[in-house]
């Protein structure tokens, strides 16, 4: 897998690197190579960082969610024996009138 990778770097490489070939020397190929690895596994770390802060997102946004339904329910439930009381209430004043 990773042989597989090197090769296809590699390959991607060459189309950036055909004109300055004959200029670079080895040394330099190397080092070059380097920092384009270097930048590429930068990349994937922001690219990682981005993914996990998004995986995360969701579960906050449920977490959120669900206190929202708990409070709407208690509220509802409030409400609800609110009502009751005051039907109650108004059919304890209809029987004394």
């Amino acid at each position: 897998m990773m042989r597989r990778f090197a090769a296809a770097f590699f390959l991607s490489l060459l189309p950036t690197l055909a004109p300055a070939a004959d200029v670079l020397s080895p040394d330099q190929l190397l080092e070059h190579i380097r920092s384009e690895r270097a930048a590429e596994v930068g990349a994937m770390a922001e690219r990682e960082k981005a993914f996990l802060a998004k995986h995360s997102e969701p579960a906050s946004l449920l977490a959120a969610a669900r206190t929202e339904l708990n409070a709407q329910k208690a509220e509802a439930e409030r409400l609800k024996a609110e009502f009751d009381r005051q039907a109650a209430q108004l059919a304890e004043q209809e029987k004394n009138s």
